[in-house]
């Protein structure tokens, strides 16, 4: 009987022994996979918040540079009441590359923050419409909203789902 003890107390110590050993002094039987190295992959860097739209005054130029990579001087040169809708004259002048222009790419707010439609006027002459121009092309239009004082309406640029540039009337 004391050698049955003796035989299960050798036992139960090689247990404890086995199993907080660490896994490098563990003996491989074969059953377990080839440890393979790891390379520590590297965190890329985080991609850089793009800076906001650009703000300028009405009648200053701006360069811009499309998602597309193509660039364009775009100046709203105007914001102002005419008849029933506030009205503002957009030009594009395409510097490199192809710029579609489009009436929908534009929006405005009034000085309080209330958004303006864009107004369906046919008293509003050359409203803009859609098209493409190639470098060195130009086109000029109206984009009417709604509205009854140009005082403190802001005209936004959005040719994606982010605007690039504003214009802020005095």
């Amino acid at each position: 009987m004391r050698k049955i003890i003796a035989v299960l107390a050798v036992l139960a110590a090689l247990s404890v022994v086995a199993a907080c050993a660490k896994p490098a002094d563990r003996v491989d039987r074969g059953d377990n996979p080839p440890q393979q190295n790891v390379t520590p992959v590297p965190i890329a860097p985080p991609t850089p918040v793009r800076p906001g739209p650009k703000r300028f005054a009405v009648g200053e130029h701006a360069r811009l540079t499309l998602s597309d990579g193509s660039t364009a001087d775009i100046v709203v040169s105007a914001i102002k009441v005419q008849g029933r809708s506030i009205v503002a004259t957009v030009t594009y002048q395409c510097t490199a590359g192809v710029v579609s222009y489009n009436g929908l790419d534009w929006s405005a707010r009034a000085a309080d923050g209330t958004e303006l439609d864009q107004a369906f006027d046919m008293g509003v002459k050359n409203q803009l419409s859609t098209g493409e121009l190639a470098a060195g092309q130009k086109v000029t239009g109206t984009i009417p909203f709604t509205g009854s004082s140009a005082t403190g309406v802001t005209v936004t640029f959005s040719p994606t789902v982010s605007p690039l540039a504003y214009w802020v009337n005095p």
